[in-house]
């Protein structure tokens, strides 16, 4: 995905494009390890369920 689509999604969601990790929220925060709970299932990639929230939660790639 392009980098300005996944800005535009991030926008369209309510979020900033830009976050550091350093401005999660608890609920944030649990919410990204529900995504790691999920990577349980078989098929499913811990990083990629974890990269996939965070950036839609608007962090950037490298925070996420």
């Amino acid at each position: 995905m392009h980098p300005h689509q996944r800005e535009k999604m991030a926008v369209r969601a309510g979020h900033p494009t830009s976050r550091e990790a350093s401005t999660l929220g608890y609920g944030e925060a649990f919410v990204i390890g529900l995504a790691q709970a999920a990577a349980l299932a078989p098929g499913i990639s811990r990083s990629g369920a974890t990269l996939t929230v965070a950036m839609l939660m608007g962090l950037r790639r490298e925070s996420a």
